[in-house]
């Protein structure tokens, strides 16, 4: 890990994945997108104001992700003091303080996110964390494959801090799958104009220059005609 992931495997260590088990099965689910699009979502973080409101009432809107290495993008998100107006989310942000005891104070109220190219995800949080896959479907379709691990014998504040993280995740994850479709039908239309949109998108330059180098027809100015 500390090879690929270098400096980056450094401010994981306090979570201690070496001693974690599973807390569920591995799941698939099929998206009617292509997975090229569900990881440029994964590579960016300004969309979550508008497409998460439950992660914009838990966490400021201040994602960091300038810390990085080559091939692993990296974003951070803060507690807000400022209790949510729902009750999983609030019930959450009551409970994790003192559920994740095992952390230090300010790893209590960070939840991580980091890309590792070409199509794996990995969320950290302070009561578990999980991974996903990305796998290729078929034209305009995706496997999204992964699961979830912790600490072995949790307090029972900690298996209730789970609960709640699993509900708002799920959730996320919805309006992920929403957004994802959303831009494949958008790409279909004879008005779509390729980005990038913004400077911000470093991490999505990163991505696509890596398909240039290894898939020939990544370049070309337009799709084959098969495929158009």
């Amino acid at each position: 890990m500390q090879k690929t992931w270098g400096k980056l495997a450094e401010e994981l260590a306090p979570y201690r994945f070496e001693d974690m088990v599973p807390l569920a099965p591995i799941t698939t689910d099929v998206w009617n997108v292509d997975w090229k699009i569900a990881m440029d979502n994964y590579l960016e973080s300004y969309h979550v104001p508008i497409g998460h409101p439950g992660l914009y009432r838990m966490f400021t809107p201040d994602y960091e992700d300038q810390a990085s290495v080559p091939g692993v993008a990296r974003g951070l998100s803060w507690m807000r003091e400022q209790l949510s107006s729902r009750w999983s989310e609030r019930m959450y942000q009551k409970l994790i303080v003192k559920a994740a005891g095992h952390l230090p104070e300010p790893l209590r109220r960070c939840w991580r996110f980091y890309s590792a190219l070409p199509n794996l995800g990995i969320d950290v949080f302070p009561d578990q964390m999980d991974f996903f896959q990305l796998l290729p479907g078929g034209p305009g379709k995706c496997i999204v494959r992964g699961t979830t691990f912790g600490l072995p014998d949790p307090s029972p504040a900690l298996r209730a801090a789970r609960f709640l993280s699993n509900r708002i995740n799920t959730q996320v994850n919805n309006e992920d799958k929403w957004l994802c479709g959303r831009v494949q039908r958008g790409l279909a239309s004879g008005s779509y104009k390729p980005g990038p949109l913004s400077n911000i998108e470093g991490w999505m330059h990163e991505f696509h220059n890596l398909l240039r180098e290894r898939i020939p027809e990544f370049r070309l100015p337009q799709a084959p005609k098969q495929f158009a």
